[in-house]
């Protein structure tokens, strides 16, 4: 299973270090079956910076569609990018992680089960 993770990057001085923190947290949790992380920020680190916005949505949701799941970091509420993301992960049948203060919850996500139709994705699609 794939998550990927989403949130407001667009004038957020360290959002770097908020996906990397997020990246470390998903991973240091006992997933079974066990999870691969998808941070956008790291596959998309050396896109150049005056990509535009519309370009940088079009690859993330390329990227998403071989996710499984998406964790939504505080915030994403004011976020257009993280509110595109999350209607497009709802939209494929995406499971729904947030964020919270006290770090991880699962609304809406009652169990880690995948639906049959997204088992079949190929394998290795990112990195």
């Amino acid at each position: 299973m794939r998550i990927y993770i989403s949130g407001p990057v667009t004038g957020v001085a360290d959002y770097k270090g908020k996906f990397l923190c997020a990246e470390y947290q998903l991973l240091q949790r006992n997933w079974n079956p066990p999870v691969e992380i998808i941070n956008p920020v790291r596959v998309l680190e050396n896109m150049p910076a005056d990509t535009p916005w519309g370009q940088f949505m079009d690859l993330t949701l390329a990227v998403m569609r071989g996710c499984d799941a998406i964790y939504m970091l505080r915030g994403w509420e004011n976020s257009r990018g993280a509110q595109v993301e999350k209607l497009y992960a709802e939209g494929c049948g995406m499971k729904v992680m947030y964020e919270d203060e006290t770090g991880i919850t699962f609304q809406g996500f009652p169990n880690l089960d995948i639906p049959e139709e997204r088992k079949t994705k190929p394998k290795n699609i990112l990195m």
